[in-house]
């Protein structure tokens, strides 16, 4: 199901980017290039990241807080310089806090506006009550009312077709 989830997401992402963009992936930052940031440095595994930037997202440039092979980091703390250029941030399920001071960052940098914000954790698995506190202490800096809730849909009678 994540792995859907997940597959959905990056087609969404793209779908909603590929319009504001054109021409040719970059091989350096300039103003018509779109920087995405991916966090992987408050505990989130590096799991379909590849597919991820492997899309065709013309002059899409891909940065990482943490570490990725192959992918530029801007450090392990998120900061008013290291988000300086970013236009597009992405968090996954975020399993270690934030700071107040990376939180108070993020609520900068998007105020700035014309940025891009992406929250997603499950809703109901494993240590859902955490990731989702995690993401929801970031939503509330920002602003945002909505948040990511303990909810599941299921069907106990067909099992989505599975029986």
């Amino acid at each position: 199901m994540k792995k859907y989830l997940l597959v959905l997401s990056i087609v969404l992402a793209s779908s909603i980017l590929s319009p504001f963009l054109e021409g040719n992936v970059p091989s350096t930052v300039n103003e018509s290039t779109i920087v995405i940031a991916l966090d992987l440095a408050h505990g989130q595994g590096a799991k379909e990241i590849e597919n991820l930037i492997n899309l065709s997202i013309p002059n899409a440039v891909f940065k990482v807080f943490g570490t990725y092979e192959g992918l530029e980091s801007l450090g392990d703390e998120i900061t008013s310089n290291a988000l300086a250029d970013v236009d597009v941030l992405i968090f996954g399920e975020i399993k270690t806090p934030l700071d107040p001071e990376e939180i108070n960052a993020i609520a900068n940098w998007l105020s700035q506006g014309n940025k891009v914000l992406w929250l997603a954790a499950d809703s109901d698995y494993g240590g859902g009550v955490d990731v989702q506190n995690n993401i929801n202490l970031v939503a509330e800096q920002v602003g945002t009312h909505l948040r990511v809730d303990l909810v599941s849909v299921e069907d106990p009678e067909s099992n989505c077709g599975a029986g």
